[in-house]
């Protein structure tokens, strides 16, 4: 139990530190002050990104069979997501927007651990993920030292949902007797689940770098948060929570 309530305090720490971060980069925008006052003021800007999101280390997932009763599926380490904003900035640097992002897995998970009967157990974890998430964002921008680099932050809530399909779990045990390399793994069940979709509310933040190639395009890196929580039908319940990194293009004008 100190081992367990050692952990979530731990994690609780990394999540204070991540947010209080991000809310200081975020905010320091306020006071980022452009020294070229002749560069032209766009109002629109949209933008596409394409890169990997990982999830975090206290996301979980449990699902129900009535074979097995309550299952935990294992976190997928990466997954690959899109994404899509459009701003409207009513200052030079502050704007509203919508953004949405997709994302999508495969998940596969390969354990042998040690067994009371049959001395080890092997199991392998199979499944898909799709999420989307849409929703408005505030937005702040600035140039950086009178330069072509704009660094952009943004943050809102928005509406996600989520599918898990084509679970299964396959677990494989040896023979208790005469173990020989050829009926190594012989005793064994499998398990499928249904396929099961929820929907939830969740916090996105992100904050980015791009260089301007021209007055309307430009390109960069960006870091993206994902927070959420959601339960459908007692059948499954879900702490998504993701950080990812992508490369985006930027159209201003």
């Amino acid at each position: 139990m100190k081992y367990i309530n050692f952990y979530y305090i731990k994690l609780l720490k990394r999540k204070i530190i991540l947010l209080f971060i991000f809310c200081t980069v975020f905010i320091s925008t306020a006071h980022c002050q452009s020294k070229s006052h002749n560069k032209e003021y766009q109002k629109f800007r949209l933008s596409s990104n394409a890169g990997l999101d990982f999830s975090l280390g206290n996301s979980s997932t449990v699902l129900y069979s009535s074979l097995i009763g309550n299952f935990t599926l294992p976190n997928a380490s990466s997954g690959f997501g899109i994404g899509f904003d459009g701003a409207y900035f009513f200052t030079k640097n502050y704007g509203i927007g919508i953004k949405y992002h997709f994302y999508t897995s495969d998940g596969i998970d390969e354990t042998v651990k040690p067994d009371e009967i049959y001395e080890m157990t092997y199991q392998k974890l199979t499944f898909n993920e799709k999420t989307h998430f849409v929703g408005p964002t505030a937005y702040a921008r600035c140039f950086l030292f009178n330069s072509k680099l704009e660094f952009s932050a943004n943050m809102g809530i928005v509406f996600l949902y989520n599918e898990l399909s084509e679970v299964t779990s396959e677990i494989k045990r040896p023979y208790p007797t005469e173990v020989t390399i050829e009926n190594w793994w012989m005793y064994g069940e499998n398990v499928s689940f249904d396929d099961t979709n929820g929907t939830a509310f969740g916090f996105t933040a992100s904050a980015g770098i791009c260089y301007k190639i021209t007055s309307t395009l430009g390109v960069g890196l960006r870091a993206d948060g994902f927070f959420s929580s959601l339960s459908s039908n007692d059948y499954i319940h879900r702490r998504i929570n993701r950080i990812g990194i992508s490369a985006e293009i930027n159209i201003n004008f």
